[in-house]
């Protein structure tokens, strides 16, 4: 009609689950942006990941990333924090919502189920998906080439795992894996104390964008799979990272060159003995 004022498509999202499921959805939501760039999305999560999430889009006009706590609905007692979402309509980006990964056939294929996930999610948004190739898995936004780092050998995420991927992990067993780095003269950097004399992200205050830019300048990455460890599968350390050790139970993450997956420390261990790094 002559006249009539259409405005663009507003794609309202949310996930109240913790860094690493907001990462991957924002990563989805970045491949509509891009694609769309005459509508608009705006992802909801919790206030206390907003400033690390908004340096995962800060380039593009067109998505941005809220605080859920200033738009939700009551917090039930049976959810609580986990299960809030905005009180208008917004559409889960929570890989596990009504159970959905935990039944999915795929569930131990990070790369698979993604897929999946990216094309069940941009229909439900009237969307055509943008990821259907392993090598658009991988983190690409400009933030992760903001920052220059010295190099070190050796970047080991440390960080206890915070949604049960590596119910393995213990932090003895983690320490003593940074120590025997350490021994062998490596130059090794971490995201959580430990008693060695290393470097420590944490010590500097990085985030979890600033540490995917610092794997960059690291030859080797030793990475309990937990939030800051994402970052570092990107596009733009594929050739320099000579081999990664993700420690993780079951599901196979296979997404960067160079990659194997463990479900302990002492497999870890192995597999850094055959590279000849212990």
């Amino acid at each position: 009609m002559e006249g009539q004022i259409v405005s663009n498509p507003h794609h309202i999202t949310h996930c109240a689950l913790r860094l690493g499921d907001n990462l991957a959805a924002l990563h989805f939501l970045r491949s509509l942006a891009l694609s769309n760039p005459s509508h608009r999305f705006t992802h909801y999560a919790h206030l206390c990941y907003v400033a690390q999430l908004s340096e995962v889009v800060c380039d593009l006009r067109n998505l941005q990333v809220c605080s859920l706590e200033s738009v939700s609905e009551s917090v039930n007692s049976a959810g609580g924090f986990w299960s809030m979402k905005p009180r208008f309509a917004s559409l889960d980006l929570w890989k596990n919502a009504h159970g959905h990964w935990e039944r999915h056939p795929l569930r131990l294929d990070y790369a698979q189920f993604y897929f999946a996930f990216c094309a069940q999610k941009a229909r439900a948004m009237g969307l055509t998906p943008e990821i259907w190739r392993t090598d658009q898995i991988p983190f690409d936004y400009p933030a992760l080439t903001a920052w220059q780092y010295e190099p070190f050998d050796v970047l080991v995420v440390n960080s206890p795992p915070m949604s049960g991927q590596f119910p393995a992990y213990n932090e003895g067993e983690m320490n003593r894996l940074v120590g025997a780095l350490v021994a062998r003269g490596l130059r090794v950097i971490t995201t959580a104390h430990t008693p060695h004399p290393c470097g420590c992200t944490k010590d500097h205050g990085l985030t979890v964008s600033q540490i995917g830019a610092l794997s960059h300048f690291c030859k080797y990455i030793v990475a309990v799979s937990t939030g800051p460890s994402w970052p570092t599968f990107n596009t733009f350390n594929a050739e320099s990272v000579a081999l990664r050790v993700v420690l993780i139970e079951k599901e196979q993450v296979m997404i960067s060159p160079r990659t194997v997956n463990v479900n302990n420390v002492s497999s870890a261990r192995h597999e850094l003995s055959i590279a000849g790094i212990l």
